[in-house]
């Protein structure tokens, strides 16, 4: 388990390094998570932060749309303790 968890995170580490320019690497970085955990979709959230009431996502960082939604209670915990580790 270990062992597919370090292979993982090198994939995830070489789609970083590889890339030349931003849009590239968040792309790489989605289609490594979705290939990892066997997905057909993949995001990330920003802002990271409990205090913030919305947070804005795309599944598909080339493109120009981006969702924005409500932090409910239960996210904004959830943020809190990734950030607290």
């Amino acid at each position: 388990m270990q062992l597919r968890f370090l292979e993982d995170m090198e994939k995830i580490d070489r789609a970083i390094r590889e890339s030349e320019t931003l849009k590239d690497m968040v792309f790489n970085v989605l289609d490594v998570a979705r290939s990892v955990f066997k997905c057909g979709k993949a995001w990330l959230l920003n802002p990271c932060d409990p205090a913030k009431e919305q947070y804005r996502f795309s599944a598909n960082p080339g493109e120009a749309s981006v969702i924005t939604c409500s932090v409910s209670d239960k996210m904004s915990q959830v943020y809190g303790g990734c950030i607290e580790g």
